[in-house]
């Protein structure tokens, strides 16, 4: 009864807490990665799922769309709801991941009670502002979550015939996002593991048959191959990840501990530890703490990790939080704490209430702001070059059009019909995807290291318009160069025409 009491007195804030995580993911759910997905959708809806590259300069190039079932999912709401109905999702997804996260932090903690709750939040607001977008890490941390959730509860005594989630969850994750599905295999093989003998007293012990996991997790790898590309798709992070760590893309660097990513990671890390050496002994579970390690390396070696992270370490942490941090009602002692209490549970109502009104109407006016959904223009969107390429060519023309770009700004000229240079996917250039003698995306990966120069780039391929950023080489050599004509300045950028 107390239990339950409790719960009932914490939904006013979780419902507060699902509002504003609904308005955060309204206002971040932007990435320059839209473009490249919505163009991939479109060619996806009109023409079926590509196998030789449809936005390449260079014809002959295999490819594999490791999104294609989310890009197809984004140009489809895209088309009915335009940016605002992406926008929508976002959120949406953003309050599943918190629920989730929030069930599996309770069902992690000792102690069920405000910490719990204030923990998964905390998480979850620094996840939407932070990692998750429109892109489809958010749907990779989702699924994660159920197979984390569905592990968990194995363990704690449920019926086996739950573990045919998993593979059911594995097809889904490989059409998704084809290099995150193997996280879900190696989180099902996590639980193979069982404390050491010598550990007794330090991490908490279930009995559970382990042989079942093992089939789940074998179950896992081979519906990994029901993809459009087969083996290919299922082995795209070990085609991807060398040519895509070649290049300067940030989300891929290590992690700045002096960011914001950076800062939230190490305090939770550091917080983890504390609490382990001093509330550890009998409280530590086992896979939580594996979890926890493994995903604090992956964190440090590229920052697009740190939610892995912070969502392992929400798990970790929350056994640990005990005493005095679990209730409000436990904070100080004797009678003015009980009464401090009590006048908290009253105003809570109305706080809550005026707080969901208030993200409500921050939420949903937007929406009606056609304003607020326009592209701005940037190196990475220029609007400016694009309306001046598209005054002077017909749609029907653009697919014969030669338009040098950089990888930045490729996908929003995919999104206009224009075959690219590079985009977004420079690892889709490699030769080990595009099957071609030639490498793409290492020669480009040169140039920008500076080990190939502008003229060789421009004397081997014939581009009839150049969008170059400020300071970049190739910018200064088009400057320098009578036979290259300024048709455009945007944003820290121009658009030449090669006479």
């Amino acid at each position: 009864m107390k239990e339950s009491l409790s719960q009932v007195r914490r939904l006013p804030l979780k419902c507060l807490g699902m509002l504003v995580i609904f308005f955060l993911g309204m206002q971040s759910f932007y990435s320059n990665d839209l473009w490249f997905l919505l163009a991939t959708g479109r060619e996806i809806i009109d023409n079926g799922i590509p196998y030789e590259n449809p936005f390449a300069l260079h014809d002959g190039m295999r490819i594999v769309v490791q999104q294609w079932l989310l890009a197809s999912e984004l140009y489809v709401v895209s088309d009915a709801f335009g940016m605002q109905g992406l926008a929508v999702q976002t959120s949406v997804l953003g309050c599943i991941f918190y629920a989730l996260l929030s069930r599996g932090v309770r069902l992690f903690a000792s102690e069920k009670g405000w910490a719990a709750d204030a923990l998964s939040f905390s998480v979850a607001l620094a996840a939407i502002t932070i990692w998750f977008t429109v892109r489809p890490s958010m749907v990779s941390a989702i699924i994660l979550l159920v197979e984390l959730l569905v592990l968990e509860r194995y363990k704690r005594g449920g019926r086996s015939r739950i573990l045919a989630v998993l593979p059911l969850c594995s097809l889904l994750h490989v059409n998704i996002h084809a290099s995150f599905w193997w996280l879900g295999p190696v989180l099902a093989l996590l639980y193979l593991a069982s404390p050491p003998r010598k550990t007794v007293g330090v991490f908490r012990r279930y009995e559970y048959r382990k042989p079942l996991i093992l089939i789940a997790a074998l179950c896992m790898l081979l519906t990994s191959f029901a993809n459009p590309y087969g083996l290919q798709g299922a082995l795209y992070l070990a085609y991807s990840f060398g040519p895509a760590s070649d290049m300067p893309i940030i989300e891929l660097q290590p992690i700045d501990l002096l960011s914001q990513a950076g800062v939230i990671v190490v305090f939770l890390a550091v917080l983890g530890v504390v609490l382990a050496i001093r509330r550890g002994r009998g409280r530590v579970d086992l896979q939580a703490s594996i979890l926890f390690a493994g995903t604090l390396i992956l964190a440090f070696a590229n920052r697009r990790n740190g939610w892995l992270f912070i969502v392992a370490a929400a798990l970790f942490i929350s056994p640990l939080l005990v005493s005095p941090c679990a209730d409000f009602s436990r904070f100080g002692k004797g009678r003015k704490a009980d009464a401090l209490a009590r006048k908290a549970y009253a105003a809570m109502p109305v706080a809550v209430s005026a707080a969901c009104a208030l993200c409500v109407v921050t939420s949903v006016v937007p929406l009606f702001d056609g304003e607020q959904w326009e592209v701005d223009d940037s190196p990475s969107t220029p609007v400016v070059a694009i309306d001046t390429l598209n005054d002077r060519i017909a749609p029907e023309r653009r697919e014969d059009v030669s338009i040098f770009c950089s990888f930045n700004d490729g996908g929003y000229l995919e999104w206009f019909g224009y075959p690219v240079f590079m985009d977004p996917r420079p690892e889709l250039w490699s030769s080990s995807v595009t099957g071609c003698e030639k490498d793409y995306a290492a020669e480009y990966a040169r140039y920008l290291r500076g080990e190939v120069s502008a003229e060789e780039i421009l004397n081997e391929y014939e581009f009839d318009y150049l969008i170059t950023k400020d300071d970049t080489a190739m910018d200064a050599w088009c400057q320098g160069y009578d036979a290259c004509v300024v048709l455009a300045e945007g944003d820290e950028y121009r658009l030449w025409e090669r006479l």
